[in-house]
């Protein structure tokens, strides 16, 4: 089974939705490389007062052993930064 970064490459994008409205969907990004692999942001978006907020984001590098790098929650301001 592919994963949902399969073949992707930086500003590749792509939108799983397998519930029709249900839940959020679900967007990956390809946001650029580092020396350990490709950065892939992970996310939930919803809009608010026009803008789009994140709810919330994700961010990993695609390396032999995937690490999660950042979580961003708008609507809270809530950053971590993860190693």
């Amino acid at each position: 089974m592919d994963t949902p970064t399969a073949g992707m490459t930086v500003s590749d994008h792509k939108k799983i939705d397998n519930a029709e409205g249900t839940i959020m969907a679900l967007h990956v990004e390809c946001i650029g490389k580092c020396n350990l692999g490709s950065i892939f942001s992970l996310a939930h978006y919803y809009e608010q007062h026009g803008d789009l907020m994140r709810d919330p984001e994700m961010l990993f590098i695609e390396a032999e052993d995937a690490a999660r790098v950042r979580n961003m929650n708008d609507p809270l301001s809530q950053r971590w930064l993860l190693m």
